[in-house]
C-alpha cells in the first residue's frame, strides 16, 4: 500500500471510528477527494475509487466525492454507476459544471446524444471557458443531425485549440456544400 492511501486508510479508521467532529468529518473528505483526484489523474482508479469511497463515507453530503466517483467510473466504462454518482452529485450541488460535463459524458458513450447534449449546455452555461465541453456538444449535435449547431460549437472550441485537425476536419466536413 502507497503512503498517500496508507495515511488515508488510517486517517479514515482512527477518525470514523472515533466519532470526531464533522468539521473533522469534511476536511478528511477534503483529504480523501484530493488524494483520489491525484490517483485518478495517474489512472489509478481503483486507488481513486478506495479514496472517493472514505471521501463519501466521511461526508454523504460532499458533492465533489461524488462528482470525482463518477468520473472514474465513467473512464472505467460503468456508466450506470456513474450517471447514479453525478445525478446524487447534482442534486448536492447543481451549479458544479464538472458533474454535468461528466454524466454528459456518460450519456455519449451509451449513445444516448439528447443527454448527452443537454448536460453538455448546462456545462457550457456553468463555465463558458470548458473548451472540451464545446467539442463533445458538437459531436452529440453531429450525431443528431444538428450541422448547424454543431458547427457553432467546432468554431467555439477552434477559439480554444486553433491547430486541432480534428476538429477542423468536422468542421469541413459539416460546412462544405454536399456534391
Amino acid at each position: 500500500m502507497k503512503k498517500p492511501m496508507l495515511i488515508t486508510a488510517l486517517a479514515f479508521l482512527a477518525f470514523y471510528s472515533a466519532g470526531c467532529s464533522p468539521f473533522w468529518h469534511k476536511k478528511l473528505s477534503q483529504a480523501a477527494v484530493r488524494e483520489g483526484g491525484e490517483a485518478h489523474r495517474l489512472a489509478k482508479y481503483k486507488s481513486a475509487l478506495i479514496h472517493f469511497n472514505n471521501a463519501i463515507a466521511l461526508d454523504p453530503d460532499n458533492s465533489l466525492a461524488y462528482s470525482s466517483r463518477g468520473a472514474v467510473y465513467v473512464a472505467q466504462g460503468r456508466y450506470s454507476l456513474a450517471i447514479a454518482d453525478l445525478d446524487k452529485a447534482i442534486s448536492i450541488a447543481p451549479d458544479h459544471a464538472d458533474s454535468y460535463f461528466h454524466r454528459g459524458e456518460a450519456y455519449r458513450k451509451t449513445g444516448d446524444m439528447e443527454r448527452a447534449a443537454a448536460d453538455y449546455t448546462t456545462a457550457i452555461a456553468l463555465n463558458p471557458d470548458n473548451a472540451k465541453a464545446y467539442i463533445r456538444r458538437a459531436t452529440a449535435y453531429a450525431k443528431l443531425g444538428k450541422n448547424k449547431e454543431a458547427a457553432a460549437d467546432l468554431k467555439k472550441f477552434l477559439q480554444y485549440a486553433p491547430t486541432d485537425i480534428e476538429a477542423q476536419k468536422l468542421l469541413s466536413s459539416l460546412t462544405s456544400p454536399k456534391k
